[in-house]
């Protein structure tokens, strides 16, 4: 009788040790979708956990290729679904949905504790947009956004990570909690903040705007050209700014602030960190 208790002791542990390798194991699946869309339609993408690039390409239709990861199984991939609505506008969005509550299996009931705060898995996207698209907002909680070469009024987040901006056509904002933002050659950089994290703005030949940079616990690095025509309004709590390279007209100096007109003046650069230096740089 003890051997047969041994036994079945024995095949409930091998069975509870391969129901955890199964609840664990690597799982990855590819989401690849085409949509053709009309010039100047509004594009959207809206993740949690992962990262997002989207630059523009010469077809008249957006290539969407999402990438599911997980280390907790099938069963939690299958849990997160990639929505796309095509409407008068592109919307694309990570949709995590819960767990089944009303499961009250044994190995459901065995790893609870595992399986309470949701699916573990991670999506990162890969989409090409029309040039005539209008890119709307991309925005994601943990993971890098990366933006090349697109179109349209375009609002950048990221909570966890940094935001990237290239070579882009439209009013842009670009924000992060808790990371970069680098800027490069954007035609109008409206807004750029971050809270825990540095800024390195390139700014173009001629900008279209004003523009607004700000960040708490970080450094701003602003690269300009030499015969740039604007007005700047730097300001730092704790640290120093440096504009050496540029013949600056003063309004206002001190350690702590730089107000003033870069040769002919024109549209402003504001900058303002807390804990961090400011410094004006030659491309």
């Amino acid at each position: 009788m003890k051997k047969i208790f041994c036994s079945i002791g024995l095949c409930l542990s091998l069975l509870l040790l391969f129901s955890v390798s199964e609840a664990t194991a690597d799982a990855e699946e590819e989401f690849r979708q085409t949509y053709r869309i009309s010039p100047g339609t509004a594009v959207t993408v809206e993740n949690v956990n992962g990262d997002i690039h989207v630059s523009s390409w010469d077809n008249d239709y957006v290539d969407v290729r999402a990438v599911k990861r997980t280390n907790r199984g099938q069963d939690d991939l299958d849990l997160v679904t990639i929505e796309v609505i095509n409407n008068g506008s592109l919307n694309i969005k990570t949709v995590y949905h819960k767990y089944d509550q009303n499961d009250d299996s044994f190995f459901r009931r065995s790893f609870k504790r595992f399986m309470s705060s949701g699916p573990k898995v991670n999506v990162n996207y890969t989409v090409k947009i029309p040039k005539q698209a209008s890119l709307d907002d991309v925005k994601t909680v943990n993971g890098t956004v990366s933006i090349v070469e697109t179109h349209g009024d375009t609002e950048t987040y990221s909570t966890n990570g940094n935001v990237e901006v290239t070579r882009t056509n439209g009013k842009i904002t670009a924000a992060t909690t808790n990371g970069n933002v680098y800027v490069v050659d954007a035609d109008c950089i409206t807004k750029a903040n971050a809270v825990n994290g540095n800024l390195k703005i390139t700014l173009p030949g001629v900008m279209a705007c004003d523009s607004e940079l700000s960040t708490v616990n970080g450094s701003i690095d602003i690269f300009a050209a030499f015969d740039m025509n604007a007005d700047v309004d730097f300001k730092t709590v704790n640290g120093s700014i440096k504009a050496q390279e540029f013949s600056v007209t003063i309004s206002t100096v001190s350690k702590k602030e730089l107000v003033g007109r870069l040769r002919d003046g024109g549209n402003r650069i504001k900058a303002k960190t807390v804990n961090g230096s400011i410094q004006l740089q030659r491309k």
